[in-house]
């Protein structure tokens, strides 16, 4: 069952995203929306853009006087504008414009600092920029330039499709992450079920990376949810190895070696395939099969890509897809022995 921290967070992404190109619909609205989503699935340090886009993005000022942009300033609020500098030389000797060739206008870059909701409401927009020109003292002059509402409608327009991202990644988020309550359901069911019967031993560290996945909250409880997939990928195989699969002639891999495994098992399933149907359906399994393959050399690539990251580096993303993987990969494996009538009695572990 969803929580209602998931369900309310579930319903505010599909508003939102219905709101995100409503021209209706301010942008504030959404960004209010968008900011509620993250503090709903405690993301929103990650996510200070949104909070800096409905306040106002922070500047300051060197020791010169010249404003500078926040570092976490994104580029569409960077503007390439005409700076006008007509006028400043009446508070300066016009020698110290030399520089700036005082009445000729010039391209300068300026930082557009101001919160959404305001510049949704202007059509018109002064964008200031202090500088500095020393001449054995300091002078301070102000530049300013008008922002048309079109220049203004192309930040705008960015921070939309900005938005748009964000939610198209949470709806992401919400599929995988809270893997129970969702889509993974059946599927976690079949494995649970088949290896209640298989390997009850395994079953506990399904549930115990479940656990570390869905309630561990530091890089080590996601490392361990990472090692708890490969040593499933390792077991769960070698419980399928039997000398069904194995054959007359194929020694057995190691342990560890799912790759080899996988291998043997893909084979197994290609050879109940032949003859039974058209050259066609044949070929058309035989693809599906290559891609399965793959499919699990990829799984195999993420699990280990988490595993050996330095623990900083490791996020949590990255062990949601290598869990839900694991799961959604051992119910195809469980599927498609069940189709080739695999004899899971011979694959029962013995103690």
């Amino acid at each position: 069952m969803k929580s209602k921290r998931i369900e309310e967070a579930t319903r505010l992404v599909e508003d939102a995203i219905i709101d995100c190109f409503d021209r209706e619909v301010p942008i504030f609205d959404a960004l209010m929306k968008c900011n509620a989503i993250a503090k709903l699935l405690e993301i929103d340090d990650e996510n200070k853009w949104i909070q800096n886009e409905i306040r106002g993005y922070p500047s300051s000022t060197s020791k010169k006087g010249a404003t500078l942009s926040s570092s976490s300033l994104p580029s569409y609020r960077h503007v390439q504008l005409t700076a006008d500098l007509s006028g400043s030389s009446k508070h300066s000797k016009s020698s110290l414009w030399y520089d700036y060739h005082p009445q000729t206008p010039q391209d300068l870059e300026f930082w557009v600092t101001e919160p959404i909701g305001y510049l949704e409401s202007v059509n018109e927009y002064k964008v200031t920029r202090a500088v500095v020109i020393e001449r054995g003292r300091g002078y301070t002059y102000l530049l300013f330039s008008t922002m048309t509402k079109g220049r203004i409608n192309s930040i705008l327009m960015s921070v939309r499709a900005r938005m748009h991202e964000f939610l198209m990644e949470q709806k992401a988020v919400l599929v995988f992450s809270p893997l129970v309550e969702h889509i993974f359901e059946g599927t976690k069911n079949i494995v649970v079920s088949k290896l209640t019967d298989l390997d009850p031993d395994l079953v506990d560290e399904l549930f115990k990376m479940l656990d570390r996945q869905q309630i561990g909250g530091t890089e080590l409880d996601w490392r361990g949810a990472a090692d708890a997939c490969r040593n499933i990928l390792q077991r769960f195989t070698e419980i399928l190895i039997t000398p069904e699969i194995l054959g007359d002639e194929n020694p057995k891999p190691d342990e560890d070696d799912t790759i080899g495994k996988m291998s043997l098992i893909i084979n197994y399933v290609r050879s109940k395939t032949r003859g039974k149907k058209g050259k066609k359906s044949v070929e058309f399994v035989s693809a599906g099969l290559d891609y399965f393959f793959n499919y699990f050399k990829s799984l195999k690539h993420i699990v280990e890509s988490v595993k050996h990251k330095p623990m900083s580096q490791i996020e949590k993303d990255e062990v949601d897809r290598a869990v839900a993987y694991t799961f959604l990969w051992m119910g195809d494996v469980i599927r498609l022995l069940e189709k080739v009538g695999y004899n899971w009695d011979k694959a029962k572990k013995i103690d």
